[in-house]
């Protein structure tokens, strides 16, 4: 099966093109194809949900920093600069024959790809003839902030799980429990009061959100310096509660940024019930990008209340996107009882498949399996789990290999050839040539 990556900034994502920009006249006749039968659509609360127009032109955005440590300024990188040596005979092209790994890049929009082996830097690549991602200023290279949609929703899921491991301090809790419980304001007597942690992390919380639409970041991040027409995420959040949801009750898997929404807002209500940071940034500051040796300050688009949007809108060096990902890929492998095995437990069932979808790939000479596990997406037969972002954003994890990929992209509107499982496979052998 193949399927096009999303294009709608912040939320699209892989498989969603299907319903794309027609969902709203078809969804019953579009989701009668899917599932191969008709079914009647609830009747749509009265609650409207226009949104506002596009911001000010010139309007500034709310960007919070996410700090790193300036000690590491006066050391050396210890990655060196590896570069991009030619990786050739495998990857078909539109030039006769198969091409080596560099024009496959170039050929599909890459703006830069990064592999990481063993915790070193053995393979980079920028787009150096700056034509593509263009949405960050600046040429491509390792000082370079590139800015990352879907991503943000593993980075936030990544941070509940630095919580939900340290009990002490966060008052324990479990992940069955509402997310209500933990963030309050949240409308009373609504199908949102009863949304459990697990739900919104797995997107099964079935609450009416169609993320084709861009009314959440239109409501927050587009507005949060106009406190007339600007509204917080708890507010926004707040806006779906009456709405009827509309996914059957059999699959109640619905890819969803209002769902990462509630999980940044647990996040930080939990966060400061500790006594700790109180946003999303300052969190991600201290429990990892001071720690896990990135060499950048990041950004992040927020509300007009400092609060980060979970499901989008994060700025970051390709590098420091990497560290993270071995970050990620430590605490995964950490080995026996140590003060990290709360957090490797949590990162293990995170990339595990939670929800089954009906979506397969071809690597290789093997059928993948791809399903989604906590705000991660997960591939069978050892292809580990994968953060991805609209325009041909992954950051992808292999355990097994010792392995991190990230591959940013500038993919077109309706890019024809270029799949997530052509990006997998590509993966795949890239990773199995530094394994030799």
């Amino acid at each position: 099966m193949r399927w096009p990556i999303g294009h709608n900034a912040g939320s699209k994502v892989p498989a969603m093109n299907l319903l794309n920009t027609s969902r709203q006249r078809l969804l019953p006749a579009l989701i009668a194809c899917l599932v191969g039968a008709t079914w009647a659509m609830p009747a749509v609360s009265a609650l409207p949900l226009r949104c506002y127009a596009d911001p000010v032109p010139g309007e500034a955005s709310n960007n919070q920093m996410v700090n790193y440590n300036r000690g590491l300024d006066s050391q050396p990188d210890p990655w060196g600069s590896p570069g991009a040596p030619p990786i050739g005979g495998a990857f078909a092209c539109s030039k006769p024959g198969n091409c080596d790994l560099r024009t496959v890049m170039e050929e599909s929009s890459t703006c830069a790809l990064l592999v990481i082996k063993g915790g070193n830097l053995v393979y980079e690549y920028y787009d150096t003839t700056d034509t593509h991602c263009r949405a960050t200023a600046g040429p491509n290279g390792p000082q370079k902030l590139y800015g990352v949609a879907s991503v943000a929703k593993s980075i936030v899921s990544t941070l509940l799980g630095h919580v939900w491991s340290s009990p002490h301090p966060h008052g324990g809790f479990s992940l069955d429990e509402p997310v209500s419980r933990f963030v309050t304001g949240l409308p009373p007597a609504t199908h949102l009061q009863q949304v459990t942690v697990a739900q919104a992390l797995t997107m099964t919380s079935r609450l009416k959100f169609d993320d084709s639409a861009t009314c959440l970041k239109v409501w927050t991040v587009d507005h949060a310096t106009q406190a007339a027409q600007g509204k917080t995420f708890l507010q926004a959040a707040s806006a779906y509660a009456d709405r009827d949801f509309w996914l059957w009750p059999t699959r109640p898997f619905q890819y969803s940024g209002l769902d990462s929404t509630l999980v940044g807002l647990t996040v930080e209500a939990l966060s400061r019930r500790a006594g700790g940071a109180n946003h999303l940034n300052e969190t991600l500051s201290e429990l990892i990008w001071s720690k896990a040796g990135m060499r950048s300050q990041a950004r992040w688009k927020a509300d007009l209340q400092n609060t980060p949007a979970a499901f989008c809108c994060f700025y970051a060096t390709a590098r420091d996107l990497g560290r993270f990902g071995q970050h990620v890929l430590r605490n995964v492998k950490a080995v026996g009882n140590t003060p990290d095995t709360p957090i490797r437990d949590w990162m293990v069932k995170a990339g595990r498949e939670h929800v089954r979808l009906n979506r397969t790939c071809r690597v290789q000479h093997k059928q993948i399996r791809v399903g989604y596990g906590y705000q991660w997406w997960s591939l069978s037969e050892g292809e580990g789990f994968a953060a991805l972002g609209n325009g041909g954003q992954f950051l992808h994890l292999f355990p097994d290999d010792d392995a991190v990929v990230v591959q940013l992209g500038s993919w077109p509107e309706n890019w024809p050839d270029r799949t997530e499982c052509d990006v997998y496979a590509a993966h795949r052998f890239v990773v199995d040539h530094f394994s030799k």
